[in-house]
């Protein structure tokens, strides 16, 4: 999530460098207010870190989407295993045995 909000940070600057606020400014205005965020505070490490990655910030945002996306896929794999539990209890129980052995069920 911290990637998602990062790229909210990013895009709220590029939005008021944009429209002619400078954005130390809008920066020091933002973390003053309900805007503050660990995002905000860590931009420039964020910034930092990006440049190792190639691409940058364009790059770690492959990260957010594939993050989001995985979340998205267990949030409904959770539902299917809520709505249907008799269906997956031997599957459960053999990862809650896998994983205090410290494996994975997983090819």
């Amino acid at each position: 999530m911290s990637l998602v909000n990062i790229h909210v940070v990013e895009e709220a600057l590029r939005l008021a460098t944009a429209l002619g606020i400078d954005e130390h400014k809008m920066r020091e205005v933002a973390a003053a207010s309900t805007g503050d965020s660990w995002a905000l505070r860590n931009i420039d490490q964020m910034r930092a870190l990006s440049q190792l990655h190639g691409e940058g910030l364009a790059h770690m945002g492959r990260f957010g989407r594939k993050d989001l996306s995985l979340a998205a896929k267990l949030a409904a794999r959770l539902v299917e295993i809520r709505q249907n539990p008799e269906r997956y209890r031997d599957r459960l129980q053999f990862d809650l045995v896998l994983a205090a052995a410290g494996q994975s069920g997983e090819p």
